[in-house]
């Protein structure tokens, strides 16, 4: 190949290049002072100036103030001993709005060494940079609405403490003068008081789900045999049916998706049908990225107009209200799913059985990857 072939083909990448660069990138020259001499498209479209009103004059057009003297100190000191500077910079648009470049800035030399200008290949992180900043507002709100929920648990106990010591002490010392009423009425008020406080421990439970523990590898057919195990005595009373196949090695929070899976069984022991044994089927299923599980049952079902609210903390059904409870397992379970990136959602027929589905993302251990 000729020296000519290959100085057009170099020619030729070179320009492609330069054209994929103009179509991803902000890029403006420079000169030596500091001068615009070219700006793109993306360039004029990021900064709301025109072409006109750019050229000639320098980058304090978009200066934020964001920040400081030093930092455009130490980016000029860099670029002009001949080395390439790179960092982040937010910009200040004509029309006053906002936007952050992650910036390259080379400079280019004569056949001497010397520099003479500057190039700066730019791209648009706003979209990124805010993402970070709501999700950094998210978790600070979380944390701020996980010690609220934890102070005013705790501040609600000593109160429902003192109401239901002090019923016992009526029960004991006068049960006699309150007559048939009167003690009907005492019962009434501890019943109110055990459940309120099994609301106030659902609720700080709730609270403190995920903020503990690390993501582990769960052998998760291991786990549902232990939970299997601890709910011994409620499987057996009720005689329940639980059959299962082989599930998946997940990552996730250990603890949590114990509670997962002992919740759900609890579940569906709770809403099991009159005259039918108790039968609850457990699978898995492996969905693109996903381990689809399902915890299904033959109990009294939902309504199909209820079916989207039997997440929400504190709901409680119509066709649920003889059933002992406090309406947050199944928002225990949502939040739980949603920790660890999936989604819950539940499939019913009326009379005749539940299903709900949970899926958990596919993770591969780092030690399990091939070496290369």
């Amino acid at each position: 190949m000729t020296t000519n072939n290959q100085l057009n083909i170099a020619t030729h990448n070179l320009s492609q290049l330069y054209t994929a660069l103009d179509k991803t990138a902000l890029i403006s020259k420079t000169d030596i002072k500091g001068n615009i001499t070219y700006v793109n498209e993306l360039f004029i479209n990021a900064s709301k100036y025109t072409e006109e009103q750019l050229l000639g004059g320098n980058h304090n057009i978009v200066n934020s103030n964001h920040h400081s003297d030093e930092f455009f100190t130490d980016l000029w000191n860099t670029i002009k001993s001949g080395e390439t500077w790179k960092g982040t910079i937010r910009n200040k648009a004509k029309d006053g709005s906002f936007y952050w470049i992650e910036a390259v800035i080379l400079p280019l030399k004569n056949e001497q060494s010397e520099v003479i200008e500057f190039l700066n290949i730019s791209q648009d992180i706003t979209a990124k940079v805010n993402l970070e900043k709501d999700n950094e507002a998210l978790q600070l709100k979380n944390k701020e609405i996980e010690q609220f929920a934890y102070v005013v648990s705790h501040d609600l106990k000593e109160p429902i403490r003192t109401l239901e010591g002090m019923t016992h002490i009526l029960q004991m010392k006068h049960s006699y003068k309150l007559g048939e009423k009167g003690n009907e009425i005492l019962a009434y008020i501890l019943k109110a008081t055990d459940r309120m406080s099994n609301l106030i421990k659902g609720l700080l439970d709730l609270s403190v789900l995920g903020t503990k523990n690390e993501i582990e590898s769960i052998d998760s057919e291991a786990t549902l045999e232990a939970v299997i195990e601890d709910l011994s005595l409620l499987i057996d009373k009720n005689n329940v049916q639980i059959h299962h196949s082989s599930l998946p090695k997940i990552y996730g929070y250990k603890t949590e998706f114990r509670l997962l899976l002992q919740n759900l069984i609890q579940n569906a022991i709770k809403f099991k049908r009159q005259n039918a044994t108790p039968s609850i089927k457990i699978n898995s299923v492996e969905t693109g990225n996903f381990y689809q599980f399902s915890v299904e049952d033959n109990g009294i079902g939902i309504r199909k107009e209820n079916i989207d609210k039997i997440f929400k903390i504190f709901s409680r059904l119509q066709n649920s209200s003889k059933v002992e409870g406090t309406g947050i397992g199944l928002a225990h379970c949502k939040k739980i799913v949603s920790l660890h990136g999936g989604e819950i959602w539940a499939e019913s027929v009326f009379k005749k059985g539940t299903t709900i589905f949970f899926t958990i993302p596919i993770q591969k251990n780092k030690e399990d990857e091939p070496n290369n």
